[in-house]
């Protein structure tokens, strides 16, 4: 018996990719324009079993950045995060807003931005908390994520996929 439970139990590997290679596309579809995709480090490995970066500029990504600390430095408007429900990561998004709302503050000409925010696999209370508390949840629009993530035993595994209100 195999670990999917059955010796009939078949994975099919690119049928996956191919899956989360659509909802991948969909997500950046779904922002208008040209766009910056803003990665947990740890879901850029993944990412690249799905998409490689051709595909992720035919869909309007123009720069990729790492989640990190401090001042993400882009001329784009619109910032797709995908990442990981982890607290250090929500302040890193909030530091990065509100660097951006300190910006349009001294610069009320300035275009606004967009954020959307991607988790994978799942949104989790704290962190919202944490982005309300820094003042910035109302400016963020949340969705899950359906990525193909890559586990100890080189087995792939779906992510269940649905947008969060």
């Amino acid at each position: 018996m195999n670990h999917l439970g059955s010796t009939n139990s078949t994975l099919n590997v690119t049928t996956l990719r191919e899956l989360a290679r659509k909802e991948l596309t969909s997500v950046l579809d779904s922002v208008r324009g040209k766009k910056c995709l803003v990665l947990d480090p740890n879901i850029s490995s993944p990412l690249s079993l799905i998409a490689e970066f051709s595909l992720l500029r035919d869909h309007g990504v123009e720069k990729v950045h790492y989640l990190q600390q401090g001042p993400i430095e882009t001329e784009l408007r619109s910032l797709i995060y995908i990442c990981r429900p982890q607290l250090q990561y929500m302040k890193y998004i909030a530091e990065h807003i509100q660097h951006h709302q300190e910006e349009i503050s001294e610069n009320p000409n300035a275009q606004k931005y967009e954020y959307n925010l991607f988790f994978v696999p799942r949104r989790t209370m704290i962190c919202q908390k944490v982005l309300e508390e820094a003042g910035v949840f109302g400016d963020i629009l949340y969705f899950f994520l359906c990525l193909i993530r890559e586990n100890q035993s080189n087995y792939l595994q779906t992510i269940s996929d649905q947008q969060y209100p």
